[in-house]
Formats: C-alpha cells, structure tokens, sequence
C-alpha cells in the first residue's frame, strides 16, 4: 500500500500559566484555534461559577489574561473554555 505522510501540530492548544494561579490573575497561551469569540468561565471545585469572562481571538498566536473578579479561596478550580466553534476545552487549576 502507498505510503502516506501525516503531521501533527503540537503547538496548536489552549493553556494556562501560572498554575498554581496567584494574584486573582491567569494567562491563557492560544495558539491554532478558531477566530471568534470565547466564553471562559472558572468554577469552584463544587460546580459553583466563580467567573465569567468573555475573549476576542483573531486566530494568531496570543496571550490573554484573565483577572478574576474576586480573592478566590485556596483550592482546585475547573476552567472552561467554550469555542466559537462550539467545543469546550476544560483546564484544572489550582489557586494560591
């Protein structure tokens, strides 16, 4: 059979750092998503929404920071991350 070349993009994703999260504060690294706009929300670690914020992504490279809007408790926060796309990507975090 014919031999066929695949590549991957490794660097395409969503992250988050720092993580841990200090200072009410985290960076979102996207790289290779859709353009649009995207809804991130953080939710304490018993499903309650602690924040909700909205982003404008042109599909390049970029680094977005999220400011919480409140001193969040020490724990471990869910981040969700809805595309105009429709997909959802979820990050854990921990809070400092």
């Amino acid at each position: 059979s014919p031999v066929a070349r695949v590549s991957f993009n490794a660097q395409s994703g969503i992250t988050i750092y720092p993580n841990p999260v200090r200072d009410n504060r985290y960076h979102l690294k996207m790289t290779g998503q859709p353009e649009g706009e995207y809804r991130v929300t953080t939710y304490s670690s018993d499903g309650q929404r602690v924040c909700c914020n909205t982003l404008q992504y042109n599909g390049a490279e970029a680094i977005k920071t999220v400011v919480l809007q409140s001193k969040l408790p020490q724990g471990l926060y869910k981040v969700e991350i809805r595309k105009p796309d429709g997909g959802i990507t979820v990050i854990n975090v921990l809070v400092e």
